[in-house]
């Protein structure tokens, strides 16, 4: 962080960071933490404070214990974190953030007045969290726009740290409304307190820490940069901002494209004489098969039915399709952003085994499938990218919303029937990582398929815990490939696992309760008689 930019006290922010590392390894009672700060500080700004708390890695405090300390202690810190009010005009990207919290403020308190009432009505819940489902556009915008932003000015804090936060409000709201949708309505009504909670802490630390850095460290250009891929995310309970655009006309694209180069090369040309020149639009370029313009390249990308991401041998995001379909929001300020950087510590792990499996050779692509809101099955595949001479040069990232071929093959359209898309089971598991990424969003549901591959010991000992409901078809078959062929002898209706396609791509999906509703059996008797099974055989 560039303190000199902030004008920041150099040592009140080591005190605040002593201060925390006193409270977090536990020298510093939580009964003396309030006493402590009104005792050693009057008023702090908020680029102090952040300025404090990223100095805590270096002093040897995890940002794991920091995250767990990090609602309380900027809590107990509030009145002394000292907001400057400044005039934004509409579109500068930090007065539209604040607008849309000044809806979610609104819808906080509408939700605390419904709570009050004796009598539940469902329909005012449905409209709160209509607004409520729109909300995690600002969040996303913030991860892809204004962290990416921050980063360049060495302020990590945010990308590390808030965005596992986003990802509970993200989380908190799916499951609320889904308790909402299937009438749980005393559980339901009992997690209101937390959504709220959430939604209060965030839109603090944003208001009293966040934008006020932001505003500090961020300079007019960027935040009209910034402004740009706004669009291509969205925004949440307020109409399209309309001004604060770059002024000038060429700092539209985030990075120069090939476009534009060839038509400022072909206006140079024309300018001194050089006729016959074709405008960039209609250049042919000779690509592997053939030859296309660049416009045709970019219609391309932009009507495919999949979404793909590249990232470099350095792990830089170089570019995404641009297509109106993506299964997660992406906008411009990813690009030439270390992937790494795109996603939750939480994922961060299975994302650094599939990065280090591609470049080392180990293996030349990585798959998976998952489901994105209990609903929407997504299929994802990563490919190393190698050049003629075999050298590592990034990682391709293809992924495509499924549930629709899913769809066919229940209505008896493929191959291969299997199950219709309700019908598929998806467990509870964590927030989705996917809080939307730039790349590489992957699901606490898939960590052992991207993970590293178990000792024996530990094989051993799952295989002695037996399956569950959940254990997906691709996982039973892993250990035990003859369980294909005495699934088939259970029932007709499991033919179609003669089909390899159909294994590949629903195996990953289909778990033990749908299959066993598939063939016509009780998924907990289906459940016992293929444990028994197992256990008779090994």
């Amino acid at each position: 962080m560039h303190e000199k930019t902030l004008n920041i006290d150099k040592e009140k922010a080591q005190a605040i960071a002593d201060l925390l590392k006193a409270y977090i390894e536990g020298t510093l009672p939580y009964a003396e933490l309030q006493k402590t700060i009104d005792e050693k500080f009057d008023r702090i700004t908020p680029a102090e404070f952040a300025y404090g708390e990223q100095l805590l890695p270096s002093m040897g405090i995890p940002e794991a214990q920091l995250e767990k300390h990090l609602e309380e202690i900027i809590h107990h810190f509030a009145k002394h974190i000292d907001p400057e009010d400044v005039e934004l005009p509409e579109g500068h990207p930090i007065h539209t953030f604040l607008k849309e919290n000044s809806v979610i403020e609104e819808t906080i308190a509408e939700m605390k007045e419904l709570l009050e009432k004796t009598k539940f009505i469902k329909n005012p819940w449905l409209i709160v969290y209509d607004k409520l489902k729109e909300y995690p556009k600002h969040l996303v915008r913030k991860e892809n726009q204004l962290f990416p932003a921050l980063e360049k000015h060495g302020i990590t804090g945010p990308s590390r740290i808030m965005w596992t936060f986003d990802d509970l409000v993200k989380k908190g709201i799916g499951q609320a409304s889904k308790m909402l949708e299937e009438d749980k309505i005393e559980e339901f009504i009992a997690f209101q307190k937390t959504v709220i909670s959430r939604l209060e802490d965030i839109l603090f630390k944003e208001q009293r820490v966040l934008f006020q850095t932001a505003l500090k460290v961020l300079n007019e250009k960027e935040f009209r940069q910034m402004r740009i891929g706004e669009e291509e995310v969205g925004f949440a309970n307020i109409e399209p901002p309309t001004g604060f655009l770059p002024k000038d006309e060429g700092a539209r694209t985030a990075v120069p494209s090939d476009a534009s180069l060839l038509g400022d090369l072909t206006a140079l040309l024309q300018k001194h004489g050089i006729q016959g020149v074709s405008s960039a639009e209609t250049s042919e370029l000779t690509v592997k098969n053939g030859k296309l313009t660049l416009e045709q390249i970019n219609l391309i990308y932009q009507h495919m039915p999949v979404d793909l991401t590249f990232t470099d041998e350095n792990d830089i995001v170089k570019f995404y399709t641009d297509t109106k379909h993506r299964v997660f929001a992406r906008s411009a300020g990813v690009i030439g952003r270390i992937v790494q950087n795109c996603h939750p510590k939480e994922v961060l792990p299975i994302v650094e085994h599939v990065i280090t499996s591609l470049r080392s050779g180990e293996q030349d692509e990585a798959e998976f499938a998952f489901w994105k809101g209990g609903k929407q099955a997504v299929y994802v595949t990563y490919l190393a990218v190698r050049d003629a001479d075999g050298k590592f040069r990034g990682v391709l990232e293809m992924m495509q919303d499924v549930t629709h071929i899913l769809d066919l093959f229940s209505k008896g359209k493929g191959v291969a029937p299997m199950s219709a898309p309700a019908g598929i089971h998806r467990p509870e598991s964590g927030a989705e990582s996917g809080s939307p990424q730039a790349s590489m969003p992957v699901e606490d549901a898939v960590a052992d398929i991207a993970a590293p591959a178990e000792n024996p010991q530990e094989e051993a000992a799952k295989e002695d815990a037996g399956f569950s409901l959940h254990t997906t078809l691709h996982t039973m078959l892993k250990r035990h490939p003859w369980l294909k062929d005495w699934l088939m002898a259970q029932s007709p209706n499991y033919k179609h696992l003669n089909n390899p396609v159909m294994v590949k791509t629903m195996g990953r999906i289909a778990d033990i309760k749908t299959i066993a509703e598939r063939g016509g059996f009780d998924p907990q008797e289906f459940l016992n008689k293929i444990n028994a099974e197992v256990k008779n055989r090994t």
